[in-house]
């Protein structure tokens, strides 16, 4: 492609080999972008041992594939806006800084940064900026953005390189709504859309990695289909694609119901969370928390200062994980299943077996209440659930440190809640004389196997509790 000059190839496992210049190697030399080397993906690992992946080389893929999308739109497009040639480096760097924010533990540690301050601290650095624009951005997206305006040295680099900053910072926020009636929003959306270059790597790396076969999509044939449509500024993908896209829909629905939402990737993940939670909560009553690098708080571990300033990743917050078993029941327990792989295990497996547990309970009344609290989508932990059922039964209280509910979700496509913006506005080119067709409305509650939202109950493997609780969903 014009203005790529290849100095650098990488031998990428998902991707084969990624083409890299001088310019990016700047970037990816940089100290905050190696740090990256040191966040893992997610804590898929616990069920899948060889899902240790991390952002590093997602970042790399993302760049790779929102290039070919790129390509592929000014080389299917017949009047393809100049803009779209002009503008390559800063599609690229955004693709490939997207994620330089990431909080350690990726979206686990994410859950601990104060997207108030965040939004905040972003918002002065961003041109027409409107009230509540950033409400549905997610918080390692604004940190991501405020390290890039924050750290000297990248900011040295993009100025060296002419690199456009502003909208570099525009794409990974998917500041869609400021572009809507320019040719740029399309380029916002080979980052942030329904079928984006993050989630194709991600779909494709995650599955890879697991080992699995979850998701088989036929990526070139993808990635040849996208097209621009002047009529609407946005991306668009032609009909002779649609094969790859429901393999796309298939492949990231399976990738959530039976790798993120493997029984014991939930208990990894949410266990890590309750840990730390519990752990600044000893903290703000004055505990001394061990292990932390550089004499900081482990709540200053979760802001941009430590991210800029310390490179905190993964390994710091192991180490302080590891030095604070003692400290409550909580942390051992946590601690226990996290470094000994303990005995908590679900009454559950899947969401397909606590779906049909759930219709055969005979009592509409009791049905329609657990229901409401599944459906409660702000929280992980069903800690008025897990309530509930002490209350109803009492011996619960004897595992009361090693009785959990985490809800979690398969992410079936649905269509944006109004006033979302139009992020995920693309549409598929259907047969001649036939209107296009939204992604959304077309796949809306498509391949849907399950509720969207059910629980996991974790009990210790020898509880007596186990048949107590599973006849309480039941009868």
């Amino acid at each position: 492609m014009v203005g790529i000059k290849k100095n650098k190839i990488i031998r990428d496992t998902v991707h084969g080999y990624i083409q890299i210049n001088n310019d990016e190697l700047g970037v990816i030399d940089n100290r905050l972008f190696q740090r990256l080397l040191r966040i893992r993906q997610g804590l898929n690992n616990a069920a899948y041992p060889t899902s240790t992946h991390t952002r590093f080389e997602h970042s790399l893929g993302v760049m790779h594939i929102g290039t070919k999308i790129l390509e592929a739109i000014i080389k299917n497009t017949s009047s393809v806006p100049c803009i779209f040639k002009e503008i390559e480096k800063e599609v690229r760097f955004a693709c490939l800084l997207h994620d330089i924010g990431h909080a350690p533990f990726s979206h686990i540690g994410e859950l601990f940064f104060n997207k108030k301050e965040l939004e905040n601290k972003i918002i002065p650095f961003l041109s027409n900026c409107e009230n509540n624009e950033l409400q549905n951005t997610a918080p390692h997206e604004l940190m991501s953005a405020l390290i890039i305006k924050k750290s000297n040295d990248l900011q040295q680099i993009l100025s060296d390189l002419e690199i456009h900053d502003e909208f570099v910072v525009d794409m990974i926020l998917g500041r869609t709504n400021l572009y809507i009636k320019t040719p740029l929003f399309a380029l916002i959306q080979i980052l942030y859309s329904a079928i984006d270059a993050d989630k194709l790597d991600y779909i494709l790396r995650d599955n890879y990695m697991a080992g699995g076969n979850f998701a088989s999509i036929d990526i070139p044939r993808l990635l040849n289909s996208y097209i621009y449509s002047s009529k609407r500024n946005s991306l668009q993908m032609t009909y002779n694609s649609f094969s790859a896209i429901v393999s796309f829909v298939y492949g990231r629905t399976n990738l959530y119901m039976w790798v993120v939402n493997h029984h014991r990737n939930v208990l990894n993940n949410y266990i890590h969370y309750e840990y730390i939670k519990e752990l600044l909560e000893l903290e703000k009553k004055g505990s001394a928390i061990k292990g932390l690098p550089d004499g900081l708080k482990l709540a200053q571990c979760f802001t941009c200062d430590a991210i800029l300033n310390n490179l905190i990743d993964d390994y710091d917050i192991i180490s302080t994980l590891k030095a604070n078993r003692d400290l409550s029941q909580l942390t051992n327990t946590c601690y226990t299943q996290i470094f000994e792989r303990g005995n908590l295990s679900p009454i559950w497996k899947s969401g397909i077996e606590f779906d049909r547990d759930l219709k055969r309970q005979q009592s509409s009344s009791k049905r329609d209440d657990l229901n409401e609290f599944i459906q409660n989508k702000e929280k992980t932990r069903l800690i008025s659930l897990e309530n509930k059922l002490k209350n109803e039964i009492s011996s619960l209280k004897e595992d009361e440190n090693r009785f959990f509910i985490f809800r979690c979700s398969d992410k079936y496509y649905e269509a944006p809640p109004i006033g979302s913006g139009a992020r995920d506005a693309i549409y598929i080119q259907m047969r001649e004389n036939d209107e296009d067709a939204n992604f959304n409305e077309l796949f809306q509650g498509k391949f849907a196997l399950t509720e969207a939202h059910y629980p996991y109950i974790y009990l210790p493997e020898d509880s007596n509790n186990r048949d107590k609780v599973k006849k309480y969903f039941i009868n």
